[in-house]
């Protein structure tokens, strides 16, 4: 006897979800085949986003496997980490530079600056057709970012003119420190010593990739692609 208000379609299980080191993924999504529908075609060999709005985690773990098939020894990747949960990116971050530590090539194209300086050693900067850098990831920062060694001090007025007459720019910053540019660390600890200036930090910070990479791209608008 049928059932006044189910029938056959509306009881049918869903088939199960599957599961990756990525998360889970819909059946929809799944890399498993069935005698019920076409077996999936594989993208090419490098990986681009999905034109969806949001790929699930399970789709791009796949588009990675996908572009490593036949251990190809030029990968070109398009924002390889988007989608990515923490474990991922990090994984994901280790077998690229496993993969160049072998001599293979690996072509990342990428808007996420932190980490792209985490795993690019070589860096190119290309607006509207025009290449505007071709260089190592440290030498670009080195040149482009903002490298200073804050100094806190009990006297940093003091400290500063001394700094200052051994031609290093000195910025005054909050809590009695000084961002000083111009003179390494080692030679403002000796000045320091030498006057008799008590130093409660001498510490070097190096300009990071973004603010070097605004930098460079300041003039040149804002669809630049590194």
């Amino acid at each position: 006897m049928s059932h006044p208000t189910r029938s056959p379609s509306r009881c049918s299980r869903s088939p199960p979800r599957c599961r990756s080191s990525y998360g889970a993924c819909g059946p929809s999504r799944c890399s498993r085949s069935s005698s019920s529908r076409p077996a999936r075609r594989w993208p090419p060999v490098w990986a681009r986003p999905s034109s969806s709005p949001s790929p699930t985690p399970c789709t791009w773990s796949r588009r990675h496997a996908a572009a490593l098939l036949g251990d190809p020894p030029l990968l070109v990747l398009d924002e390889p980490v988007n989608g990515l949960d923490t474990e991922g990116i990090r994984r994901l971050r280790e077998l690229l530079r496993s993969m160049a530590a072998e001599g293979r090539t690996v072509l990342i194209s990428s808007h996420l600056m932190t980490e792209t300086a985490l795993v690019a050693d070589h860096l190119v900067v290309i607006s509207r057709g025009r290449l505007l850098a071709d260089t190592g990831t440290a030498d670009f920062i080195e040149r482009h970012g903002r490298s200073y060694v804050r100094v806190r001090t009990p006297e940093p007025v003091a400290l500063g003119r001394e700094l200052e007459r051994h031609d290093a720019t000195v910025t005054r910053v909050a809590g009695g420190g000084l961002d000083v540019v111009g003179i390494p660390a080692a030679d403002i600890g000796r000045s320091a010593a030498a006057g008799g200036f008590p130093l409660d930090e001498l510490s070097t910070h190096t300009g990071s990739l973004e603010e070097a990479y605004l930098g460079v791209i300041g003039a040149e608008g804002s669809d630049t692609r590194v």
